[in-house]
């Protein structure tokens, strides 16, 4: 909840009212002078990705100061959606709040201040977002972890949890896409019984060790033995590991103590676990296809998914992956 502040408190306004407008894709421009540039390969993955889904609910107002008495119109905040709107080709206007600026300096402040003032979203909150728009990995997850006599947390603050919540839910997502949903499962049954009406404050920093032997077919005791020493302890471990092998990462390190304490409590030589990857998929011979420059775009090259980054005619030619989409846009066309 928002406290409540005495009006007397605020500054005072600034700037005028911005105006709401349909403004054609031609009329907007860039001032590189203060613009993000955009031709790296996660700017081009996130144009391509907006092109590709474009959904008019989703497209926010771009933000555009109007310079010379609205002569020239610039975007402050909204590059990336206009760029996607110039590649689809179908586009011809965006919604636009115009502002007014003293020239690109003040865009520039704006265009600090709208980008700082900007909270990432958790994996936590796009994991329930994802459940509440029906997403079906998201749905089966949550009924796992609900089977398994779990809750997710309704957020990152943990000292209001009660018994039982967990919140790494990234660390899940992983387990279940790279071991599958049996393995994960086991885990999180594991976790449920070891940790049995506490709350677990640190599930991101166990589970990946649980995940790990569970992967690898060595869960016997494994409840038991976490629950000989309290989380707090499990995690002093884990970080000590990490401090004597800074290479290590927290899921390894996590996958190490837990297998050594168990090799210890039954008399075994320790030995170092490391989780059996995901099977490699099967070789396949690459077809021949038809290659199709992106349109409104010069330079004759497409985007490629795979690689996530825009590739020339000779670059696909000799790619050999099964996985790319410029071969797969083809077999489906």
């Amino acid at each position: 909840m928002v406290e409540t502040v005495a009006a007397t408190s605020f500054e005072p306004q600034r700037g005028t009212v911005p105006v709401l407008e349909i403004v054609p894709i031609d009329e907007l421009s860039i001032d590189p002078s203060y613009q993000r540039s955009i031709e790296n390969r996660a700017s081009q993955k996130l144009i391509r990705e907006i092109a590709q889904r474009w959904h008019w609910g989703l497209c926010q107002p771009l933000v555009v100061s109007a310079r010379d008495d609205g002569a020239s119109l610039f975007v402050i905040d909204g590059q990336h959606r206009l760029e996607a709107a110039r590649l689809r080709g179908d586009i011809e206007a965006l919604p636009c709040v115009l502002v007014e600026c003293d020239g690109a300096e003040e865009e520039a402040a704006s265009f600090v201040q709208l980008n700082q003032n900007r909270r990432p979203l958790t994996a936590l909150e796009l994991f329930r977002a994802a459940i509440a728009s029906g997403e079906e990995e998201a749905i089966a997850i949550a009924q796992a972890i609900t089977a398994a006599g779990l809750s997710i947390a309704p957020h990152l603050t943990s000292v209001a949890w009660r018994p039982g919540m967990i919140a790494n839910i990234g660390g899940i997502e992983r387990a279940w896409r790279q071991y599958g949903p049996e393995v994960t499962v086991q885990a999180l049954r594991i976790l449920a019984c070891a940790f049995d009406g506490e709350v677990i404050h640190y599930a991101g920093t166990i589970f990946p060790g649980i995940v790990a032997l569970c992967a690898n077919g060595d869960t016997a005791g494994l409840a038991s033995l976490l629950r000989r020493r309290g989380q707090s302890q499990w995690r002093g471990l884990i970080l000590r590991a990490r401090a004597d092998d800074p290479k290590l990462s927290y899921g390894r390190a996590s996958a190490q103590v837990l297998k050594r304490e168990l090799d210890l409590v039954y008399g075994r030589v320790p030995e170092t676990v490391t989780a059996p990857p995901p099977p490699a998929p099967p070789p396949a011979a690459p077809q021949p296809f038809t290659f199709k420059p992106d349109r409104l775009v010069p330079d004759g090259k497409a985007w490629c998914e795979q690689c996530e980054m825009r590739i020339t005619k000779p670059e696909a030619e000799s790619c050999k992956s099964r996985f790319c989409s410029l071969r797969r846009a083809n077999a489906q066309g």
